[in-house]
């Protein structure tokens, strides 16, 4: 699995995650993961941790009234849960 981060215009219109896996000597082409994890918000530096279990990465969405756009808020996924938001 490598994942990337990407300012495209292809969905959210702002930088989302998009994943790829490596298929025997070459890499798939990125997808973007959809919601709940690329959202309208800035969603970035993503990073799986070395025994491969769980994907963390931040995002500046609002989940709170006590968030603004400058806050950065630290998310985690179990990566066996990646499929069902492969778009």
């Amino acid at each position: 699995m490598l994942f990337a981060v990407y300012g495209r215009d292809e969905r959210y219109d702002k930088e989302d995650i998009y994943i790829s896996y490596r298929e025997k000597n070459t890499w798939s082409t990125p997808k973007i993961l959809g919601e709940p994890i690329s959202t309208k918000y800035n969603d970035t530096s993503p990073f799986v941790t070395p025994d491969g279990k769980y994907l963390f990465f931040v995002s500046d969405r609002l989940t709170s009234q006590t968030d603004t756009l400058e806050n950065k808020n630290l998310y985690v996924i179990r990566t066996d849960q990646l499929n069902a938001f492969e778009n």
